[in-house]
């Protein structure tokens, strides 16, 4: 591999089968880096300078010193932080505008489709993870750091590990240098060829520049050997500048080149400290920090918080930092972020993800400090909801909070179990290790801490979300309510573990445990199928025409607690996330036949849940079509390609052969919208009263709202001697959650083919009718029709006004009977 040098520590490490695979062009301060096909590992320490990084599809940008990877071999190219903030701009294949722009955090690992980035204008960073890949990755595990290369061959992987290995030494030897300079003289270190290079420039120094050079050492060793804690004064040093300038252009280049090697040899200063109060309070060194206003006059946009988390990660992967420190260093960092609230609302949603995915994405250390940061990033969250006061801004919020602490607690419950617990065919008890007889044996703060953090964040969310209830009322959405339905089961078995934890004598004694007889029958509270490609294959068995030949795993399913999959189904390639937890799946997508791209964001469907409910609908239907759409084992097909034109010809078969099917298809995103929303939610609400299918109802979008069109809803009303056969028809709106324009035309008795009343079609008022309020509206439509029936003589416009309780057949009106018939 090559090395591209910037300056005494920046640089780029490649490898590439391109001769040239890098560009290099300077505008103004800033270098810009254009990359062609290769694998780059950016190392830039000097924040003197200033850099930029065009890939074909994406520009990063730097927003403090580290190192990070790109790797553009890929169709899908990834990028990942070790210890650097970058802001990543995304933009569509052959454009020079940004579609949409994040920032991508320590540790996190970017994979992305650029075929997607039509479709993320405005994008924040929860709805780009959604749909290209972000998250957490430990490049200090191996499985981690295997998963990083899977699709390539061992010469990346041997490029990695000899990069790092090579910075880890650059690295001791700087902080060697560094901790030689905090304890040398100034005349030692003026001899110095790294720190003064130019000393042989200076045989002919008259005595006042001589004086000088030494002033300006002498003052850089002050300020370097200053107690980091005391606030530092540049005054002298600034002086001493000053007087170079004036005495001659030359000197003074020379003072600041001197600076300059100083500042490069004092940016590996956070490698010298293992105190955790260094990182989260303190800037490097007095010297770094003045050095950066004399040197380069521009100013960091985000706040200290940044530099601190970076430079933990920096010590993580290029020092001796251990797993349990970083966990100690990160739960400090976030407790002095919410002490001094120095989070700006701007920067909440992008360090909320991150620190989710710290939480969800790794090992989980079963510790005090891991229960205290999931309780920190709680009192985080409910301090930014506090500041939102718009209602739809609240639901978006709530149902990511809802989402990410399934994600964490998912994460705890499994970690917990696993590392404290043994499994017996009755159920779990407590590892020999970890009790002294029948007494658990853990620390007090630890037992404090685990009540401490479920009981406040269940609480937390339960209150959250009744409040959102009770202002919007019907207006909160599926997405919102599986993700708190998902949360509620997680929880509830967290609290379960919480209680074995607070009084496990009394755990044993419930489930007739004791210590002689651990194989007693006792209360089974967690049965887990072991996560394994075997298991994941025999599930998606279940379904039609699925290829399992074609069946990819992209994640070490056993530390993430799902299954990242690519399978073909139907000769379409599906991509989505599957939790053993019900199997659930979310963030779906799939690539058609004609290469097309299909995504489903903010789709999350637990199948187990789902099964259920089809089943019961499959019982009660007796129609070939619809017997077909509830079968569980059509499920993907059914719901994401139906409508599809690419689809396979089952599919479009399918969809044909009822009357009752909408003629015009629709895209997999309305079919699953109608579904969710609609038949499962909205109409369910009155499915005693009218019962309206998915084949009644058809929608696009238009002016970026929902345009819902009803049709062919068959119910009969009953007058006061006969029952009509009624077909009706209208609008819905689904922000009001109200029908609009109803009508009907009325069937020949028994439902037999054609319609009375020459085919006229009824119009219904009050032209809107909330959903709520449909049965009472309506309920007394057949006492109406027998008013029609007995007026009717060949009139053109026949009008039912329900809130004045009249007919009108051609401006005529005429009361009908509501009497009750004895």
């Amino acid at each position: 591999f090559y090395y591209h040098r910037f300056s005494p520590i920046d640089g780029v490490y490649y490898r590439s089968s391109e001769q040239n695979p890098m560009k290099v062009e300077t505008s103004g301060d800033k270098k810009i880096l254009t990359l062609g096909t290769g694998v780059f590992i950016c190392d830039f320490e000097n924040t003197l300078a200033e850099y930029e990084i065009h890939l074909e599809t994406a520009v990063i940008r730097p927003l403090e010193r580290g190192i990070f990877l790109v790797d553009t071999t890929r169709i899908e190219p990834i990028i990942f932080s070790f210890n650097s903030f970058l802001k990543v701009g995304l933009m569509g294949k052959g454009e020079t505008t940004q579609t949409t722009e994040f920032v991508l955090f320590p540790s996190l690992l970017f994979r992305y489709n650029p075929d997607n980035t039509t479709n993320l204008k405005g994008a924040d960073i929860l709805r780009i993870s959604l749909i290209n890949s972000l998250h957490y990755l430990d490049l200090k595990n191996q499985e981690d750091l295997g998963s990083l290369f899977r699709w390539e061959n061992k010469e990346d992987s041997y490029f990695l590990v000899s990069v790092t290995d090579y910075i880890k030494k650059r690295v001791l030897s700087f902080n060697k240098l560094y901790t030689e300079i905090l304890s040398a003289d100034a005349e030692k270190l003026t001899k110095n060829i790294l720190l003064n290079p130019d000393n042989i420039l200076f045989v002919n120094d008259t005595k006042k520049e001589i004086i000088l050079r030494n002033l300006l050492q002498k003052e850089i060793l002050q300020l370097l050997q200053k107690d980091p804690t005391k606030k530092p004064d540049d005054t002298a040093l600034r002086g001493i500048l000053s007087e170079m300038k004036e005495k001659s252009p030359r000197l003074y280049e020379a003072g600041m080149a001197t600076m300059k090697r100083y500042y490069y040899v004092t940016s590996f200063s956070r490698f010298a400290h293992s105190d955790k109060a260094f990182f989260v309070t303190n800037t490097d060194s007095p010297y770094l920090s003045k050095i950066e206003g004399i040197l380069w006059k521009k100013k960091f946009g985000h706040n200290e918080s940044y530099r601190h988390l970076s430079d933990i990660f920096s010590l993580y992967y290029f020092s001796d930092l251990s797993f349990d420190n970083l966990n100690t260093f990160v739960n400090e960092l976030l407790a002095n972020i919410i002490d001094n609230k120095i989070l700006k609302k701007d920067e909440f949603l992008s360090f909320t993800f991150f620190v989710t995915e710290y939480l969800s994405g790794w090992p989980f250390p079963p510790s005090r400090e891991t229960l205290e940061i999931a309780s920190l990033l709680s009192t985080l969250t409910t301090d930014y909801y506090n500041t939102l006061r718009d209602d739809s801004k609240r639901s978006v919020l709530l149902s990511t909070i809802f989402y990410n602490y399934n994600k964490i607690f998912s994460r705890l419950n499994r970690t917990f179990t696993e590392t404290f617990f043994s499994q017996t065919p009755q159920g779990i008890v407590l590892k020999d290790e970890y009790v002294s007889g029948n007494t658990p044996t853990f620390p007090q703060d630890f037992l404090d801490s685990f009540k401490s953090v479920t009981d406040s964040i269940g609480n937390d969310i339960e209150s959250k979300k009744q409040k959102f209830y009770t202002l919007t009322q019907m207006k909160q959405d599926s997405n919102m309510t599986d993700n708190f339905t998902l949360l509620s089961d997680t929880l509830t078995y967290t609290k379960k573990l919480r209680d074995i934890f607070l009084d496990y004598p009394e755990y044993l004694k419930s489930i007739k445990l004791n210590d002689k007889n651990k194989d007693a029958r006792g209360i089974l509270i967690v049965q887990t199928q072991e996560m394994s490609r075997e298991n994941l294959e025999t599930y998606l068995s279940t379904f039609n025409n699925i290829s399992l030949s074609s069946l990819q795993i992209f994640n070490n399913f056993k530390k993430d607690g799902f299954y990242d999959v690519q399978v073909g189904i139907w000769g379409n390639m599906f991509t989505f996330k599957l939790w053993s937890q019900g199997h659930t799946i979310s963030d779906v997508s799939y690539i058609d036949t004609s290469s097309k791209k299909h995504v489903f964001p903010n789709v999350t469907i637990t199948l187990d849940q789902k099964e259920e409910q089809l089943k019961e609908l499959s019982v009660s239907s007796s129609e070939p079509e619809l017997r077909y759409r509830y079968d569980f084992k059509n499920f993907f097909e059914t719901t994401f390609l139906m409508g599809n034109t690419n689809s396979s010809s089952s599919s479009q078969q399918s969809t044909s052969t009822s009357g009752d099917t909408p003629s015009k298809s629709m895209t997999p995103e309305m079919q699953i919208f109608i579904q969710n929303e609609l038949v499962e939610k909205d109409f369910k609400n009155i499915v005693a009263f009218l019962p309206i299918s998915f084949n009644n109802i058809y929608a696009t979008i238009q002016n970026g709202n929902y345009a819902i069109d009803l049709s062919a809803i068959k119910k009969t009303f009953q007058g006061k001697d006969n029952a009509y056969p009624v077909e009706l028809s209208g609008k819905y709106v689904f922000d009001r959650h109200a029908f609009y324009k109803l009508n009907f035309q009325l069937h020949e008795p028994d439902w037999q083919d054609g319609y009375d009343l020459g085919g006229t079609r009824v119009e219904i008022l009050p032209p809107r009718i909330l959903l709520m309020s449909l049965e009472d509206t309506i309920k007394d439509l057949g006492r109406y029709i027998d008013t029609i029936k007995k007026e009717y003589q060949g009139q053109q416009s026949i009008i039912i006004d329900c809130s004045r309780k009249i007919v009108s057949l051609d401006n005529k009106e005429y009361t009908p009977d509501f009497s009750i018939t004895q």
